[in-house]
């Protein structure tokens, strides 16, 4: 999926941040995630501008500038619920869908409850 995010007519922008997806133990993309009414969008960080600018300035500038491209997204009708794990020092945010498929992300607290309030069931294991 290569496209920007843009919201879509009656759509409304509930929470963005910093997110990780956690693909396996080995690997993890880090990005920034949008939720809206009807979806979470998931933008992996670019890293060209990190290797067309000098070593020093192109992370620490792609640290702060929001990703736009999509990596992926998902309808919150495909999300039947939300498992929360302990994970080092923050959650493992586990999104099981309809489809069987379960996708973990590293999200902010901003968006779990946002999520909760929209009568998706979340469980936190400490």
């Amino acid at each position: 999926m290569s496209k920007h995010f843009d919201l879509s007519d009656g759509e409304k922008l509930l929470a963005e941040g910093l997110a990780s997806h956690l693909k396996s133990v080995l690997s993890t993309d880090s990005g920034y995630c949008y939720l809206t009414n009807k979806r979470l969008v998931f933008c992996k960080k670019q890293m060209a501008l990190s290797t067309l600018a000098s070593p020093l300035i192109g992370p620490l500038v792609s640290a702060f500038r929001k990703q736009t491209r999509i990596t992926f997204e998902v309808p919150l009708k495909n999300i039947k619920s939300i498992e929360r794990n302990k994970h080092g020092f923050s959650y493992k945010d586990s999104l099981h869908l309809d489809s069987d498929q379960t996708i973990n992300l590293q999200l902010q607290d901003e968006f779990v409850k946002c999520i909760e309030d929209m009568d998706i069931p979340v469980t936190v294991k400490r």
